[in-house]
This record gives structure tokens, sequence and C-alpha cells, in this order.
């Protein structure tokens, strides 16, 4: 009980005691690599390993690994544990769309023929947009895609297209979402005023990205920077009366 992994010192008759190793992984997920291995094959207790920790089901029985509900109780935990599935898991059109909605890394792990599919890999970027460097270098050019991964991690930038990385509106996305992202972007939007504010109001930092002409520009500094916002889509200026003069 005070951990799991005292499990592997156990004589056999207890590592394959369901009600011990069920206790065991609770403490610690990885203590299945000390089970008999017809506990390996038990769902109930792997799935509480898993739960535990989604490594776990490196050490479980092949035939769980090919068990979905196991495989996804594993990637909710991480998404590393996808690798662990067992192949006809990961050539599951469904589970994988599954997984990458609960973790949009674990598209690492899919079958290359779902890292062309543009719908799981939308929605692997909408989970994390990381997941972009993941997606076939086609996908890797769709705009849409891109967009969606530079809104919820602006470094996705870096795994885009080379023509994305000069894309005023993306690359504007991009450093809202995280200011260094303008590392990544082309050096025209690096000396772009208004993308290096935006940059620079969410990241003081962001600063040292952009173009030489721009760093000593007093309007980019960080203090006066963070006090001025570009409007989004949709904004309106505020409307001001001016009395006639008299």
């Amino acid at each position: 009980r005070q951990h799991g992994g005292a499990l592997q010192f156990a004589h056999e008759g207890l590592r394959r005691d369901c009600m011990i190793v069920t206790k065991a992984v609770h403490q610690w997920g990885r203590a299945l690599q000390f089970a008999h291995e017809d506990i390996k094959r038990d769902r109930t207790v792997v799935l509480e390993a898993v739960r535990r920790d989604g490594m776990a089901l490196l050490f479980a029985d092949e035939d769980t690994k090919k068990d979905h509900e196991v495989v996804l109780e594993a990637v909710a935990q991480v998404e590393e544990s996808f690798q662990y599935a067992h192949n006809v898991i990961k050539s599951d059109r469904t589970v994988v769309f599954q997984a990458v909605r609960l973790r949009g890394l674990a598209l690492r792990h899919a079958h290359s023929d779902f890292k062309r599919d543009c719908m799981i890999v939308l929605e692997a970027v909408r989970q994390h947009g990381l997941a972009l460097q993941y997606a076939h270098k086609d996908l890797q050019g769709h705009r849409a895609i891109v967009l969606e991964a530079v809104r919820q991690h602006g470094w996705a930038l870096r795994h885009a297209q080379e023509d994305f990385k000069r894309d005023r509106t993306i690359v504007l996305e991009a450093v809202r979402q995280h200011g260094l992202a303008l590392h990544y972007a082309h050096e025209d939007l690096q000396n772009d005023r208004a993308i290096v504010l935006e940059a620079v109001r969410g990241f003081a930092d962001a600063l040292g990205a952009a173009a030489p002409a721009l760093r000593g520009d007093p309007d980019l500094q960080p203090a006066r920077a963070i006090r001025n916002v570009i409007a989004g889509p949709g904004a309106t200026a505020p409307v001001l009366q001016v009395a006639a003069p008299r």
C-alpha cells in the first residue's frame, strides 16, 4: 500500500493476486510490469493502471492493447502512451480521432495515413497546435489547419510551410497567442510595426525577434507597447463628439 513498486519483491502468488496487484497499480500505475502475465490480461487491473499512469500501457498484454477504452484512458493521461497501443488500434480511424481529441500530440504515433487526414489533423491542432509538426507536409500547407494551429499555440508557425510565415493574418494570430512566434515569421513581417507591437504586447522579449531597425522604436518598447492594442476582427473604434469651434 505504501508504494506499488514493492510488488516486484512479492512472491509469485501475490503477483498473480488480482486484489493485491490492483492496490499496487493504484499507488503506482507502472507496477503493472511486476504483475503476473495472467494479471496483465485483466482488463480491470490494466484500466486502473493506465488511469494512474498512461505509460503503464507498455506493460499490458498485447490483446489488452487492442482495447480502445483502455488505450483512450491511457492517452487521456499522456499522449506518448499511444505508441504502445496495438497497430490494430492505431489503424482505427475512430479511435485515432478520439485520441487526438484528447491529446493532439498523440498524432505523432498514429498510422501515417491519418497524418494526411484533414479532419483528424484539424482535430489534433485544435487540441494542441504543435501537433502540426506531425501532420503530413501537404497539410502543413493547408491554410485552415495552420490557422487553427497557430491560434492554439503560436509556435506552431514554426512547422507551417514557408508561404504561411509571410502570411500577415496567420502571423498576427500566431504572435497574439505567443509573442515569441515572431521568431518564425518571415523577415518582412519581423519588420512590420503592427505585428511587432502585437508580439511585444504579449511577450516583452519578442522585441529581440523584430527587425533591427525596429528594436529601438520607442513605441515598441514593452512598457509602452503593452498600453497599445490592435483591434481584432469585428472591433469598432470609439466615437468621439467634438464641439464646434466658437
